[in-house]
């Protein structure tokens, strides 16, 4: 699934919060056997069906453990997936304001017949007008 930037921050922050509440609460499931009497024989009637409900509970208790840690991992990266989308816009608009200003000065530094003859050359190159411009400029829709 594609997320805008603040789906993705909100999934994270919700994950997160999830994660945390699963992680404060206790454990109910712990079974006490200190008090059960153990006769001469060695054997404990149900103790056998109390152990397989305590290992039932454990693995209960082990899947929801790892279902938080999965909401939490994919909480992590879901705020990872978003702080890389931030650097990359922020690098793609500063790279585009220092294109555009190094685009400005090389304009203040051309004179008129300088920029009439690069604009020829542009023109009459379509690869390299193109490639400067755009493919979707024309003869038609080229102006200076």
């Amino acid at each position: 699934a594609v997320f805008t930037l603040s789906q993705s921050k909100a999934r994270a922050r919700a994950a997160t919060i999830i994660y945390k509440r699963l992680k404060k609460r206790k454990s109910s499931f712990g079974l006490d056997f200190t008090d059960a009497d153990i006769p001469a024989g060695g054997q404990v009637s149900g103790l056998d069906s109390a152990g397989a409900e305590r290992q039932e509970l454990l693995k209960q208790e082990l899947k929801q453990n790892i279902d938080a840690e999965q909401v939490y991992l994919d909480s992590l990266l879901a705020q990872r997936v978003a702080e890389e989308q931030d650097r990359e816009s922020m690098a793609s608009a500063v790279h585009s304001t220092q294109r555009q200003a190094e685009l400005d000065r090389v304009d203040l530094n051309l004179t008129t017949e300088e920029w009439i003859g690069l604009v020829d050359q542009v023109r009459a190159n379509p690869t390299l007008s193109a490639e400067l411009l755009g493919v979707d400029v024309s003869e038609d829709t080229f102006s200076i």
